[in-house]
């Protein structure tokens, strides 16, 4: 356990590097959905309120959906490129443990 706790100590280690970039790719995702909600409130929001809003949510909705849906498939695509990285620095981490 030395070894891990030195790595996280170590602002140059392989394990800290890896453990900030998940947290940052975490902090992105979390900024990405909070963003669909808030754009998905908004459109449904003026098609409660504007006078011609029903018209314009059935038009606007289909496009706003297929962005999302654009952004969402991005996501699961930088989630596995993420989580592999990560697994890759851990097996890595966990190598070098075992070699001291």
């Amino acid at each position: 356990m030395a070894g891990i706790e030195g790595s996280q100590d170590n602002a140059n280690s392989q394990y800290r590097t890896g453990q900030e970039n998940w947290e940052n790719t975490i902090s992105v995702f979390q900024q990405a959905e909070l963003n669909w909600y808030l754009s998905a409130k908004d459109t449904l929001q003026q098609a409660v309120i504007a006078p011609n809003g029903e018209t314009q949510y059935q038009t606007n909705s289909i496009p706003q959906a297929n962005q999302i849906q654009t952004q969402i498939t991005n996501s699961e695509t930088n989630t596995h490129s993420f989580t592999t990285q990560r697994q890759d620095c851990i097996k890595h981490t966990n190598i070098q443990l075992q070699e001291t």
